[in-house]
């Protein structure tokens, strides 16, 4: 295991408790497991897997019921259920303190039931070839003979949890041709396997602990604690196993990922919404190997630019209330959100210069194609770049949906702009 690696140790407090049930019959002998944990106020200085509650299990008794006791009172939990016969469930972040059971109800599935091409089987293992017991493999794309559909798709399984030998199987109701997976596993890095077949054959899939990286966040030479760092691998330059981490700096400023697929590049940066001013400008991290120990030194707070404008109604229309608009850094999953009044103003902190999309989030109002820097395949956005404080930027709205890009589109020009200097 990597030294980056690191526990919050607490005086334990808290109780989880709840019930696992399937069609209304409680299930006996599933296994109910932490898989990670969240601070429930403030922000995260370790990764998620990394806290010392997370692992703990326990087992279903006859009626359902599981409890476990001693957790952490300051964190929340995301649990994993497993259970013979039945499809693996996780649930989102519970907070221990508000005291109600945990309700979980489980799917029956037996891939064995199923024609073998409906089904891709494998066994994780880690380097030294053991089983990896409790990893979660998710399928991210299923192809077929007439296409294919990724993330949450109508007759496929959302995940499996491997069992004690490493095992898992994962189904779809039409025939397959191949299956893109994920691994997920506390003490690995987090790793992608492309394109498995279905069939008997049973893949093996081969994790490692991974690299590090850290670092330490600076103002003018001086640590800048509790603001979080995110570290997201690079998809600029084209296909990557996506892997996005967030942890806070210490009170030193410094902080330290660990589980880091090698071979793939990153972009590292300080969230600028908590940096008070200023913008750390985003930076790409090479890691090349497994136990690799990427030190990046001192990531400096600089100043960055500032853009400001307003958002005009649509004609004979107004800006809706509850509208937002948000900046977002390319690439590096940084940005800053504002509200915006009625009369559309708005204006951003720093940011770092360079490639942006500025969405608009309004119900029933689109950002107009006339706006030169409209994205023509994403609505609601400008792109383009800013590389200097841009004041006056005027973003023309519509009530009515933009029409599909078509090949004879103006080309979006590299900087940013709205319809300043031209008529409505």
């Amino acid at each position: 295991m990597t030294t980056l690696v690191r526990v919050l140790i607490a005086e334990p407090a808290a109780t989880l408790r709840g019930r696992v049930d399937s069609a209304g019959a409680p299930v006996a002998g599933a296994t109910v497991m932490v898989y990670r944990a969240f601070p429930i106020t403030g922000v995260a200085y370790y990764c998620p897997s990394c806290y010392l509650d997370c692992g703990r299990r326990t087992r279903t008794d006859e009626h359902g019921d599981w409890t476990i006791e001693g957790l952490d009172d300051t964190l929340k939990f995301e649990l994993l259920v497993v259970a013979k016969g039945h499809l693996a469930a996780r649930t989102v972040a519970i907070n221990p303190a508000k005291g109600m059971p945990v309700e979980v109800s489980l799917t029956p599935r037996d891939p064995e039931a199923l024609p073998p091409d409906r089904v891709v089987r494998g066994r994780v293992l880690d380097a030294a070839g053991e089983p990896v017991e409790g990893a979660i493999v998710v399928p991210e794309m299923v192809m077929t003979a007439t296409g294919g559909c990724g993330g949450l798709c109508d007759g496929l399984d959302p995940l499996d949890v491997t069992d004690e030998d490493g095992r898992f199987a994962l189904t779809y109701k039409e025939p397959i041709v191949g299956m893109n997976l994920s691994v997920s596993a506390r003490g690995f890095a987090r790793t992608c396997f492309m394109s498995r077949p279905p069939g008997a054959h049973v893949h093996e899939l081969r994790v490692g602990e991974g690299a590090g990286v850290a670092g330490r966040l600076v103002r003018d030479g001086t640590p800048v604690p509790g603001v979080e760092v995110t570290l997201v691998a690079d998809q600029s330059g084209g296909r990557v196993c996506f892997d996005r981490q967030v942890i806070a700096t210490d009170e030193k400023g410094g902080f330290a990922f660990a589980g880091v697929l090698p071979g793939q590049r990153y972009v590292l940066t300080a969230s600028t919404s908590q940096l008070g001013g200023g913008c750390t400008p985003p930076r790409v991290i090479g890691v090349e190997r497994e136990g690799q120990e990427v030190e990046v030194g001192d990531v400096a707070v600089v100043r960055g630019v500032r853009v400001s404008g307003r958002v005009l109604p649509p004609e004979g229309g107004r800006i809706p209330p509850g509208a937002k608009l948000s900046l977002s850094v390319a690439n590096a999953w940084d940005g800053l959100t504002v509200d915006l009044g009625e009369d559309g103003a708005f204006e951003f902190g720093e940011a770092a210069p360079g490639e942006f999309s500025i969405s608009l989030h309004a119900p029933g109002i689109f950002v107009s194609h006339r706006n030169p820097s409209a994205d023509r395949l994403n609505e609601n956005m400008l792109v383009g770049r800013i590389d200097a404080d841009l004041r006056g930027l005027l973003i023309e709205t519509t009530t009515k949906r933009p029409p599909r890009p078509r090949h004879d589109d103006p080309p979006v020009p590299p900087e940013l702009g709205g319809i300043e200097g031209r008529a409505r």
